[in-house]
């Protein structure tokens, strides 16, 4: 059964105890998770710092405060004196305990019908590899991340690199809780049980660029022992929450097993290549690779795959595509992106800037309005089912 993060926010101490103990220790209320926040000051803060709720309950003067910094998809019930219409779903505070529990698993019940109208837990997984370093790997998957939650999608992005620098883009405050990925990790193998609600204490959510994510980890030992057993738990709890439309897996620059697999989970693998004649020969030999290795697997993947060219400002350059890869079409034609390399970038001393290429977004969004959600329907209509059931699977 899925645990369910709720946050009280109410200026009567006693009562938010007395309902957050009821809560905790009532059969009725076993699949709620309950933070208490009695300051409006406090419950913004909560939520700037990333820390996630599947429902807020509070108190109407609490709403002003928080307005800026909550998601647009944060579902939000107003703890109110007595029935009122107020633009928002309502639950009367002073009322019998287990009546207002029926009514809070009523109102998440509703929030768990409108997702699955929206999609559910069909998530779309994208993984991005490049064939060597340096090749703007995380510059794409965090544009693509902003870009997605900018149409309203609700995105995760999910680094796998050893040296995990999205930091810089996300601005996580170093120190951070326990409350992460390893974490997570431990649970997934002690005790499965509680996957689902370690996975709601270890997301953060970055508010300018609006994704989730998981905080970097503070030793690269972490990325290097995981194994593709547990690459794939992660993967499948983050699918199978019902909070993500879009998952983005940043890879290392490695063909290892955990990037083979991960890449077999995803419906959307993207390689990002050069044009020269050093890149083309890495790619080459990364194919022969996972073709040896890996076999009809990999093979599965090449069938999925799309690559990437990125060129210089030059006028005329064209995506190369593998051979033997798959070619989505968009109408009767195929449709070729490549992504530009802006050598301005390397003057910039504030990451942030990588996000506000006009020439750059253009490119990603010809990335989502082609591969991911073309006009009509999503380019891997029909296929995502297969992957809850194979990652599941896996981490069994």
């Amino acid at each position: 059964m899925r645990t369910y993060s709720l946050i009280v926010a109410a200026r009567e101490q006693e009562y938010v105890r007395r309902l957050a103990e009821y809560m905790r220790d009532s059969p009725a209320a076993s699949g709620w998770q309950v933070t208490a926040c009695t300051k409006p000051q406090s419950l913004r803060q909560y939520i700037k710092s990333g820390y996630p709720a599947d429902l807020l309950l509070i108190q109407p003067e609490f709403q002003a405060e928080i307005d800026d910094v909550t998601g647009r998809d944060m579902p939000i019930v107003l703890l109110v004196p007595y029935t009122m219409d107020a633009g928002l779903p309502c639950i009367v505070q002073y009322q019998a305990l287990p009546k207002l529990v029926q009514q809070l698993n009523r109102q998440i019940g509703r929030i768990g019908r409108e997702m699955e109208r929206r999609g559910g837990d069909d998530a779309l997984v994208l993984s991005i590899f490049s064939t060597m370093g340096g090749m703007g790997k995380t510059t794409l998957a965090i544009n693509l991340a902003k870009e997605a939650a900018e149409q309203g999608k609700r995105v995760f992005y999910f680094n796998l690199e050893p040296y995990n620098a999205s930091s810089l883009y996300l601005q996580e405050q170093q120190g951070d809780s326990e409350e992460n990925l390893s974490r997570l990790l431990y649970v997934l193998q002690a005790q499965p049980q509680q996957a689902s609600r370690q996975l709601a204490s270890s997301i953060r959510h970055d508010v300018a660029l609006g994704v989730d994510y998981f905080a970097p980890a503070a030793s690269p030992e972490e990325r290097l022992k995981l194994s593709p057993r547990l690459a794939l738990a992660v993967l499948s709890e983050l699918v199978s929450s019902g909070r993500y439309e879009l998952i983005i897996l940043d890879l290392d620059s490695r063909l290892d097993e955990v990037a083979s697999e991960l890449m077999g989970a995803s419906h959307l693998p993207l390689w990002l290549t050069g044009g020269d004649a050093t890149s083309r020969a890495k790619l080459e030999l990364m194919l022969q690779h996972g073709r040896s290795r890996w076999g009809g697997a990999f093979a599965a993947i090449e069938h999925k795959l799309r690559t990437l060219q990125v060129y210089s400002l030059q006028p005329g350059r064209k995506a190369h595509l593998l051979p033997g890869a798959a070619q989505h079409a968009e109408g009767t034609a195929e449709t070729e992106i490549s992504l530009p390399y802006i050598s301005e970038w390397r003057n910039h001393h504030d990451p942030l800037q990588l996000l506000q290429s006009p020439l750059y977004r253009g490119t990603v969004q010809r990335i989502i309005r082609h591969w991911l959600w073309p006009e009509g329907g999503r380019a891997d209509a029909g296929e995502s089912g297969a992957f809850v059931a194979r990652a599941r699977q896996a981490a069994d």
